[in-house]
């Protein structure tokens, strides 16, 4: 089978944006890649002008226990956020690095030794890779006080089951609790300052999402006949893969689409 890997253009977001943004586009990649048909709700942002597809429920033949189930989603999503954000490495003054990695494998049963001993393999055949920057210059709240205590290294679902496994260098550096974008306002400069930075978001954002359309509507050739899971890496599961590609996202356009 073949393996594609779809590597998004680095966004540079604010704090208050940082959760939403990244929500936004891994839910709209699980959206449409979901092996069977769901239903579809629209997400509108709290703290930017945009909206999103979700997966609202299955159709009546799905399980409530598939992996591609509303709280299934859900909770898979918003504890590799939590995570991730807790895991960001240091970037520069007031920056801090961050990498996600959504894997779509199938899993397949082998024989070895003889053929007397049964395994179980996973095979992937698409990930998105989804490189981010926190600016925390001029932001007035804590990005700690947002997120969940959860320090894992990545999260996924199999058989309807969620679950984790724990990161390999758990030191890793994490955004200091300095002061976040939102908060004041008093000021008119910081006014049109936020407002210039929620600009520039939603219309970051709304290249990766038309960059996900063009991607997900091309081949399809790589994609199982049947059904598949999913898993969302980041931090010291990815950072490896995040520094190898540091070079090849900072030199590329904004959107790259390798074939494995």
């Amino acid at each position: 089978m073949n393996h594609k890997e779809h590597v998004l253009g680095e966004l540079e977001l604010r704090p208050l944006h940082t959760k939403e943004a990244l929500q936004c586009l891994l839910h709209s990649i699980i959206f449409l890649r979901a092996p069977n048909i769901v239903r579809p709700r629209e997400v509108h942002c709290r703290h930017l002008r945009l909206s999103y597809p979700k997966v609202e429920r299955p159709t009546s033949s799905s399980s409530s226990s598939s992996p591609f189930s509303v709280a299934r989603i859900d909770e898979v999503v918003d504890s590799a956020l939590d995570a991730c954000l807790r895991n960001l490495t240091p970037a520069g003054p007031n920056l801090s690095r961050g990498h996600l990695v959504l894997t779509f494998y199938e899993r397949r049963q082998t024989l070895s030794f003889f053929r007397l001993i049964q395994n179980e393999e996973r095979v992937v055949f698409e990930e998105w890779i989804i490189p981010f920057l926190v600016d925390s210059m001029g932001s007035t709240s804590t990005l700690a006080s947002s997120l969940s205590a959860s320090d894992d290294g990545f999260v996924g679902v199999h058989d309807g089951e969620l679950y984790t496994e724990p990161s390999s260098h758990s030191s890793m550096s994490t955004l200091p609790p300095a002061s976040l974008y939102g908060g004041g306002g008093e000021d008119p400069a910081i006014a049109v300052e936020q407002q210039r930075a929620q600009a520039r978001t939603e219309a970051l954002l709304r290249s990766r999402l038309q960059d996900i359309y063009t991607l997900v509507n091309g081949s399809i050739d790589h994609i199982p006949p049947v059904s598949y899971l999913f898993q969302i890496s980041h931090g010291a599961a990815s950072r490896d893969r995040a520094q190898d590609l540091a070079t090849k996202i900072r030199n590329s356009p904004a959107l790259i689409n390798n074939s494995l």
